[in-house]
């Protein structure tokens, strides 16, 4: 990126078309725009080292809540895994499963079961949400399980959040798999307005 930076400033020199001070004033915006980014990464980065956490965790399933949230057993410290271990509440990030009220809820919470509980698992955390749980993608043995749910039709792609499974909700709506059996579907975020 800096050296596309260098390249514009030669050529708009060259051309004579700004002054120097303007070209100085375009590179302080762009050097303090990009110093925010990374200021951002570390303000995450900190949050997750007070925390004792790392942005990428392994650990195993404990519990099934629902199904698109776990509590996972998280080893905190890479040299002795076992002395140190967290029990978070993970929301998987980008899809939203039913409500355990909601037709496909207990369907979706079984699947999520069988895939992964009691099961080491690796997570790439995203976020925290609203109800302090780390938002994060699931992984087993290299399988994003977050894609699995919405694949085989027991999660909604969460549009609202990341538009990343939105190929895999087309096609087990195409398919007719899990919940897009249901003639009626309704958005666990609609279920829970109402």
């Amino acid at each position: 990126m800096q050296t596309r930076l260098i390249t514009l400033l030669k050529r708009i020199l060259k051309t004579k078309k700004l002054s120097l001070s303007l070209v100085i004033i375009i590179i302080v915006l762009a050097i303090s725009s990009f110093n925010q980014v990374s200021s951002f990464n570390q303000s995450f980065t900190t949050f997750l080292a007070q925390k004792n956490l790392e942005k990428e965790l392994t650990g195993k399933v404990s519990k099934v809540i629902d199904g698109d949230t776990i509590e996972l057993l998280a080893k905190t410290s890479k040299t002795n895994p076992y002395n140190h271990i967290a029990k978070l509440k993970i929301r998987l990030y980008g899809i939203d499963a039913p409500e355990l009220k909601q037709a496909y809820g207990k369907e979706a919470k079984e699947f999520l079961s069988a895939l992964v509980l009691k099961q080491e698992v690796s997570l790439i955390i995203e976020n925290k949400d609203k109800y302090d749980r780390f938002v994060g993608t699931l992984f087993l043995k290299g399988q994003d399980i977050n894609k699995e749910m919405v694949k085989n039709g027991y999660a909604h792609a969460y549009e609202s959040f990341s538009k990343k499974y939105l190929a895999e909700q087309a096609d087990a709506k195409m398919f007719k798999l899990g919940l897009w059996q249901d003639e009626r579907v309704m958005s666990p975020s609609e279920f829970r307005r109402k």
